[in-house]
């Protein structure tokens, strides 16, 4: 008796094997595509986040910061005091003595401070009694920006954190904005004069601070 036998001729097995390797070419694509996209979002997510919690700390001090509005813009007055040669920002608020507040009284005041050291992507933050001084890395890390932050941030095409008087409007107001990225060693990316989102790995995240202090 004939027996009825079937075989895989080698075109069958090279096509089966080309489909099965597309076919897991695919899947691999695929997992790596959404990998991506998911490391992406991580990234993105747990910038804005970061970034957007320094910047909360900072206009909490702005908004207790103790003094009087001076047109002169003395930080002796302002209780705001921007050390642009040591990258430091720093806010006056009143504290009780003997359990008693005392405004009209800036010498016992407190100072809250955040540095950014020279070169460094990391930034400080510390307190001060009786006048500003300048945090360093054995004080409260409060997380990473683009270097030179709170100093000449003009390689970021914006201005230096400062104390602005709008006599046109009257308003009194501290403005700085705050640039982050996944890996804020790296390069600036200003396109033009302005602020990017950065590129696919390295997103960028900036937030600005204008925080009105009074009026005239």
């Amino acid at each position: 008796m004939k027996k009825n036998t079937q075989a895989l001729t080698l075109t069958e097995l090279i096509i089966a094997s080309v489909l099965v390797s597309m076919v897991i070419a695919g899947v691999v694509n695929t997992d790596f595509a959404i990998r991506r996209i998911d490391k992406n979002t991580n990234q993105d997510s747990q910038l804005s986040l970061a970034t957007t919690n320094m910047a909360e700390l900072i206009r909490y001090d702005v908004r207790r910061t103790h003094g009087y509005i001076d047109n002169a813009l003395n930080s002796a007055k302002t209780g705001i005091n921007v050390d642009i040669p040591n990258h430091t920002v720093c806010f006056r608020y009143d504290i009780q003595v003997a359990g008693q507040y005392t405004p009209k009284n800036y010498a016992d005041d407190n100072w809250s401070c955040y540095t950014q050291p020279a070169g460094n992507t990391a930034v400080y933050q510390c307190l001060f009694n009786g006048g500003a001084g300048t945090c360093t890395a054995a004080d409260t890390f409060v997380g990473r920006l683009v270097s030179d932050e709170f100093s000449n941030a003009t390689i970021l095409a914006l201005p230096s954190p400062q104390v602005v008087a709008n006599r046109a409007t009257g308003v009194f107001y501290f403005d700085m904005t705050l640039v982050n990225r996944a890996d804020p060693s790296a390069g600036a990316h200003v396109l033009a004069g302005s602020l990017t989102k950065g590129i696919l790995d390295n997103p960028q995240f900036s937030v600005r601070i204008q925080e009105n202090i009074g009026d005239f």
